[in-house]
């Protein structure tokens, strides 16, 4: 019986593309602010979608966090029907793309915006992004700045899955996020529709 990952796999990331082209194809994006401050002073107007990326790049991937933000997510941004918002960590050492930051910003990734900090909707300081309570805070933090009918979740890092058995990688803790403690995070978050790996 063939596996039934793969075409999972392939149904989340064609959810999302679609979820990002509608964007495209609904009104324009938002303005960005000069500067924005630090936490939004109000929620975001509820969207059809919140799609959320946790996007662990505290490790050998940080030179993809900038540039699959800025290149890919940003490319089409969110819109009033769709909030894309992205919870990033970079550690030092691979990349210094947009102000070499490090640490962990939050993002409501915007048409043709750069991941730098002066972009950032909140600066979370280091976070270890190999704690389960760190995903239980994004996705808490998310829905009530940006609520919206549906949300999906999307996990961003090495994508190890079952071997080792880690998901996410943050080297300046030293720590993983394994499947147990993933499980344990998204049963303490609810109403996620949709999760991608």
């Amino acid at each position: 019986m063939p596996s039934r990952r793969p075409r999972l796999l392939a149904a989340s990331l064609a959810l999302l593309a679609g979820l990002l082209a509608v964007t495209a194809c609904v009104a324009a994006a938002s303005p960005t602010a000069a500067a924005p401050p630090a936490t939004p002073a109000v929620p975001a107007p509820p969207a059809k979608w919140t799609v959320m990326v946790y996007m662990c790049g505290d490790n050998n991937l940080e030179k993809w966090v900038s540039h699959d933000i800025n290149k890919e997510m940003a490319a089409v941004g969110s819109s009033e029907d769709v909030q894309v918002v992205v919870l990033a960590d970079r550690t030092p050492g691979y990349s210094t793309a947009d102000g070499d930051w490090t640490g962990t910003l939050v993002f409501n990734v915007t048409k043709g915006m750069k991941a730098t900090p002066d972009q950032a909707v909140a600066d979370w300081g280091e976070r270890d992004m190999g704690s389960p309570q760190t995903l239980i805070d994004f996705v808490t933090w998310t829905r009530a700045n940006y609520p919206a009918e549906r949300y999906a979740l999307f996990l961003w890092d090495h994508g190890w899955g079952w071997w080792p058995g880690n998901t996410m990688q943050d080297r300046t803790s030293n720590d993983y996020l394994d499947m147990h403690e993933l499980r344990h995070a998204l049963e303490a978050v609810d109403g996620v529709n949709m999760i991608g790996m």
